[in-house]
């Protein structure tokens, strides 16, 4: 946005003061793990959400630009535990769709 020339700031007759452009509106993060554990100290795991999207506004003096973006995010890996902690790693591979 700002690169194409959307980073102005615009005035309003109804609302006080200016407002500055680009402007992010994040939505709500929702992920979603389940598992499967196969010994003590080693599991599967799946994550699938939705970590980051929203709309991001912008506005060259003239018009106006919305831009919707949502990212998707797949995750199959192991997770392993270690004995007399609460500690645990995992590890795998991740797919982002934008």
């Amino acid at each position: 946005m700002i690169d194409q020339g959307f980073n102005q700031t615009s005035n309003n007759l109804f609302w006080p003061g200016s407002f500055s452009y680009p402007v992010n509106l994040p939505i709500l993060p929702i992920m979603l793990m389940a598992g499967k554990q196969i010994t003590q100290y080693v599991s599967f795991y799946l994550v699938i959400g939705q970590p980051s999207g929203g709309t991001v506004r912008g506005y060259d003096g003239y018009n106006s630009v919305n831009f919707h973006y949502h990212v998707l995010q797949f995750t199959l890996g192991y997770q392993f535990s270690f004995p007399d902690t609460r500690f645990k790693v995992g590890l795998g591979p991740s797919l982002f769709i934008l």
